[in-house]
């Protein structure tokens, strides 16, 4: 797991690339504090810098950037690839000879052997590459199939040339990329222009959906894809190699034809698979444990390949209604790892919420990046490696919304859309102060308060669906966190894309598995895994999730989903293997994961902080929100027992994280 950063300069406009490259990696220097390196090509035109945290071969084999035998490839490699001891030997029995027992000595060979797509289409794994090919004097970035490392791209001034699928243009602008977007920040010396269609998708989703960043002409490359720019003729374009919706597609197409039990023994062994090759490491190991199912099911298969017993960590706190870790502690006694528990309190945490918008590089309103870091921080003093059970909700339906979602579905197109606005008028109002809020507070009174505020919340959401116009209007409406954000944002509102564009007819997925991938496609990059790789790379350590592998994707896909969801439950397959494992009591327990009491503390302990980043005058000054809305729901939410609709708490925290990231990178 490492870092890395560079540019290409095709009108030598840059008087040293090589140094504003280095400058770049330095400020990442936390993803690779065992090494470093940089490399220019001989026209001086292209540039590139790497950091190195160490975790297959630490001899200098594994230097980077590292160049191909033939002297035609220069690569810099952020990421893991699992399957790299397969691919070498069959890359010998061609010819090729090896220096070390880096994964990316493979890389560069399978290049040279195959080609650069049906390299790329070989690797299982993790991945953000920078290639450069000095014959063809051209730029390919390539980013993973489910994005769980990240790579960012652009120059400024080019917004209008970079959409979310077409070609990208150039017009003779250096084009710069890196893993993190403070390294491309720290190319310039000012700051590019706030993304204003980005902000109001933070406030919208509580993360900026891909390929858009918070600053104009920086993109996130989207999963699954390469951009190739060719310095001769100075343009570039962008190619999907692989797709989660065209996978969910040919799995309803060609579904498994086999008994339950059947299904039940390929996932495992699918499973097993994905472990095995993800406990190599040349360093300690260990994995994160929540009271769920997914992060059971890794930590019951590692015990399985591991000799020694597994260090497992989670995180916990006084706030009962969140805290797993009881639950954590009592699978791992049962399951006999060596646990940690990490209980933290609101002074505990401070530091890092104080420290947020540094550390999480871009905003987030995913308030759980703060319990994600500190339980990452704590497992640093033991292990290197961490397996965590990340995107097993996404691929197996665990989500609550999987379900209630594909229900809601087929009868809100029977609500004509002009009622459909007539209920929404009469049950929520701006003010919170509509019909069904005062039914759900009789509810509170007749002391049912944690009941009410679930149906209250399901009630918004039920209402805000209905008249939908199509599948995606309703995924959108459906994730909706801030259902108007132009009633908090300053400006002209503009005309808003869809959520997600897909690259197959979506009538051809069932309800679930269109929600399914939604949140593949969406939620997991942009929220998830822009989370886990933040908040694990800030302290140096590296984050694998077996499940987001694209093999055990393609198998799951074409599992029926009478398999996924049952008696009202999700991951009804997961569940059957942790059975074999586990207590009936462990398998059933409700989903919390690793949370901490965030909106108490940030109304209590924390009001200073957060007063201060949304103060009126602050506000009025940078010209983003409206003063008067935002801090009318500022004070809605520090009332006792709030339930904001129109403004709920990861609303506002999105606006939190934004203003304390513009604090950092924004001058």
């Amino acid at each position: 797991m490492c870092g890395f950063a560079g540019l290409v300069d095709p009108s030598r406009k840059l008087s040293d690339p090589l140094e504003v490259a280095r400058r770049m990696v330095n400020v990442i220097a936390h993803r690779g504090p065992d090494d470093s390196g940089d490399w220019v090509a001989p026209h001086g035109r292209m540039a590139m810098a790497f950091r190195r945290l160490s975790i297959q071969d630490l001899s200098e084999h594994g230097h980077q950037p590292m160049q191909s035998d033939s002297g035609r490839w220069s690569i810099c490699f952020n990421g893991e690839v699992y399957n790299f001891l397969e691919l070498r030997k069959e890359l010998e029995r061609c010819g090729h000879a090896f220096r070390g027992r880096s994964d990316t000595e493979v890389i560069l060979a399978a290049i040279e052997e195959w080609g650069v797509r049906p390299a790329i289409e070989r690797l299982v794994g993790m991945f953000a590459i920078a290639l450069w090919d000095s014959r063809e004097d051209e730029l390919t970035l390539v980013r993973d199939r489910f994005g769980v490392k990240p790579l960012y791209f652009g120059c400024p001034g080019q917004e209008a040339t970079m959409g979310r699928g077409e070609g990208v243009g150039h017009s003779g602008q250096a084009i710069f990329f890196g893993s993190e977007l403070k390294a491309l920040r720290a190319a310039w010396k000012q700051a590019p222009a706030i993304n204003t269609y980005a902000l109001r998708l933070l406030l919208r989703y509580q993360y900026v959906v891909g390929p858009w960043t918070l600053w104009n002409g920086i993109r996130k490359l989207m999963p699954g894809h390469c951009l190739h720019y060719r310095l001769r003729t100075d343009d570039a374009s962008l190619e999907s190699y692989w797709s989660a919706g065209r996978v969910l597609v040919e799995g309803i197409r060609n579904p498994l034809s086999v008994t339950e039990q059947e299904a039940i023994e390929g996932l495992n062994e699918q499973i097993e698979q994905s472990i095995r090759q993800r406990i190599i490491a040349d360093v300690p190991y260990g994995a994160f444990l929540s009271g769920g199912i997914d992060s059971a099911v890794v930590v019951a298969t590692m015990r399985k390949y591991t000799s020694t017993r597994v260090k497992t960590f989670t995180i916990g706190s006084d706030a009962k209604d969140m805290d797993e870790s009881n639950e954590a502690e009592r699978m791992a006694a049962h399951l006999g790892t060596e646990h940690h528990t990490l209980r933290v309190s609101p002074t505990e945490a401070r530091d890092t919420i104080l420290r947020l918008g540094k550390l999480a590089d871009e905003p987030l309103g995913d308030a759980s990046f703060i319990p994600t870091h500190l339980v990452s921080q704590f497992a640093r003093n033991l292990v290197t490696v961490i397996l965590s059970g990340d995107g097993g909700d996404e691929i197996f339906a665990g989500y609550p919304q999987h379900r209630f979602a594909s229900r809601m579905w087929p009868w809100q197109r029977l609500v004509p859309r002009r009622g459909a606005s007539v209920l929404r008028s009469l049950f929520l109002n701006r003010s919170g102060d509509g019909l069904w809020k005062s039914l759900t507070n009789v509810g509170r009174h007749l002391g049912i308060e944690r009941f009410s505020a679930q149906l209250d919340k399901r009630a918004a959401k039920a209402l805000r669906v209905l008249g939908a116009r199509d599948r995606a209007d309703f995924m959108a409406r459906w994730r909706n966190v801030v259902h108007n954000p132009e009633h908090f944002l300053m400006g002209e509102n503009g005309t808003e894309p869809p959520l997600l564009v897909p690259d197959f007819p979506l009538e051809l997925l069932g309800p679930i598995r269109t929600e399914c991938w939604a949140d593949i496609v969406a939620y997991l990059p942009d929220d998830i895994m822009l989370k886990v790789d933040r908040a694990s790379m800030a302290v140096s350590l590296e984050a694998r999730e077996p499940f987001l592998d694209h093999r055990l994707f393609e198998f799951a896909a074409r599992i029926p989903e009478h398999m996924l969801i049952r008696e009202g439950r999700g991951k009804w397959i997961l569940r059957q293997i942790l059975y074999r494992s586990a207590p009936k009591e462990f398998v059933e327990a409700p989903k919390r994961g690793f949370s901490l009491p965030a909106a108490g503390w940030v109304v209590g302990p924390l009001r200073d902080w957060a007063e201060a980043l949304i103060s009126e005058d602050r506000l009025r000054a940078e010209g983003f929100f409206k003063p008067d809305a935002v801090r009318a729901a500022w004070k809605n939410l520090c009332k006792p027992r709030s339930s904001d609709i129109e403004m709920p708490f990861f609303g506002m925290w999105s606006i939190l994280s934004f203003q304390s990231w513009l604090d950092n990178w924004h001058h």
